[in-house]
């Protein structure tokens, strides 16, 4: 071929290449390899001759270009490693975008291997294994940073403690840390934050010592419950602020043991969440996740079982990156019914009455394009524009200048149901209605 291949023209080549010298379903059963590079090829299920085998790695090779694996562009089945990858329960099965072909695909990355998972189900209220209910988990994530997902957060768990319920709050914004200062005052910090278990956990269990202090519990709140946070970062780090980036480096890598498989970032943050739950019980477990398409957001939004809010403001980035989001969530159920994104749901934040509608309409557009199947049964997962009850039908957030600087630690005043009931209705009504299907009673 003579254009050279990109990165996007990769897959559709190669299949393209495949088509020519395979049957559909001689494809469909092989595995299509990404590796770490972005070089491809192909494992085939089935040992083709000699001469064939040549004739389709040649045509690879022009295909693909740069973007052909340099060692072993086409790998038959009793090659070394083969089977390995034949057999890989993590393959995804896909079709191709301009063919059509439906393939199997693995894509190993340096970075990024949790965004390759299978979406967790649902979350339901189940019963932990001491017969405690199990808390609920929220994620609070956003696409963009300043679009007040973290003074919602602490809104939503002072609420939650007015009315009686423990609640825990977890920073996971390692990149740029906040939460924790937000609802702490320095003489509550723990010792110990998020980023030491996960660097901890790279050399086997974290010792319960370390669990223990890595809560601390803040006296803004008013009510019967608790508010035990979980900062990203604890007082060690801040007396030793240096040792900050090389920590986080060490927490965003997988932990290899001495035996065993590997376990990934969220792996890690699944072992964590755990650890933490069974400190005391919880009714109620709010993630403050890192701003856009970070590694450490895969985990809450695919693999840890939780409820998860996506704030984003009017703004032509939030819908550019809404897209690449969802796009790539789509590709990872192909055309099965995916009733696992019911559990996601859009926040307008900052908004103006004005765009309310408009920003509603252009959030189902993209929900329509990539994750709502085409309706031709009731059970697929499938909704209207005006479906209140839809993950794209947004909870909304009015732009208030009162909470432009927020910080309760400074102003506990406002920390108060009189003064954010009011900008708060619709979210503060949601997680209760969360609760509620989780048969805990307000």
């Amino acid at each position: 071929m003579t254009d050279p291949c990109r990165f996007d023209d990769g897959i559709p080549r190669l299949l393209t290449a495949l088509a020519t010298q395979l049957a559909p379903e001689q494809i469909s059963a092989g595995v299509v390899l990404r590796d770490a590079a972005g070089c491809l090829s192909f494992f085939s299920s089935q040992e083709l001759s000699p001469e064939h085998r040549d004739a389709l790695e040649s045509l690879l090779r022009a295909h693909l270009g740069a973007y052909a694996r340099p060692d072993r562009v086409l790998v038959g089945p009793d090659d070394p490693g083969a089977q390995r990858m034949l057999n890989d329960p993590y393959a995804l099965e896909l079709t191709g975008n301009d063919t059509r072909q439906r393939f199997r695909y693995l894509d190993r990355r340096i970075v990024g291997s949790d965004w390759m998972r299978q979406p967790s189900p649902t979350p339901t209220a189940a019963d932990t294994p001491n017969g405690a209910r199990a808390a609920r988990r929220v994620a609070f994530a956003s696409l963009k940073g300043g679009v007040g997902r973290s003074t919602a957060l602490t809104i939503v768990a002072a609420e939650q403690a007015r009315k009686g319920r423990n609640v825990l709050v977890i920073d996971l914004d390692l990149e740029a840390p906040g939460i924790g200062s937000l609802l702490l005052s320095e003489d509550r910090m723990p010792q110990f934050g998020v980023i030491d278990f996960l660097v901890e956990r790279n050399f086997g269990s974290v010792d319960r010592a370390v669990v223990d202090d890595m809560i601390g519990t803040s006296a803004l709140t008013q009510g019967q419950g608790l508010v035990d946070v979980v900062p990203a970062i604890g007082t060690r780090t801040l007396e030793q602020p240096a040792n900050y980036l090389a920590k986080l480096s060490r927490a965003m890598i997988e932990a290899v043991p001495e035996q065993g498989p590997p376990s990934s970032l969220a792996d890690k943050l699944h072992d964590m969440l755990t650890a933490l739950e069974a400190v005391r019980r919880y009714d109620l477990v709010l993630l403050d996740v890192r701003a856009g398409l970070a590694e450490v957001t895969a985990g809450p939004l695919l693999s840890l079982e939780t409820e998860v809010l996506i704030f984003g403001a009017d703004q032509r980035q939030t819908i550019q990156d809404l897209r690449f989001l969802l796009a790539h969530l789509g590709s990872l159920t192909g055309d099965s019914n995916p009733d696992e994104w019911s559990r996601l749901k859009m926040v307008h934040a900052k908004a103006t009455a004005s765009r309310v509608a408009g920003f509603r309409d252009d959030v189902w557009n993209l929900f329509a394009s990539y994750l709502y199947v085409e309706a031709v049964a009731l059970e697929q997962f499938n909704f209207d524009a005006d479906a209140i009850e839809a993950p794209h039908y947004p909870l909304v957030i009015p732009l208030d200048t009162a909470f432009a600087d927020w910080d309760p630690v400074s102003h506990p005043d406002k920390l108060v149901e009189s003064f954010y009931a009011h900008t708060f209705d619709s979210l503060l009504r949601y997680v209760d209605e969360v609760l509620l299907e989780a048969g805990d009673a307000v």
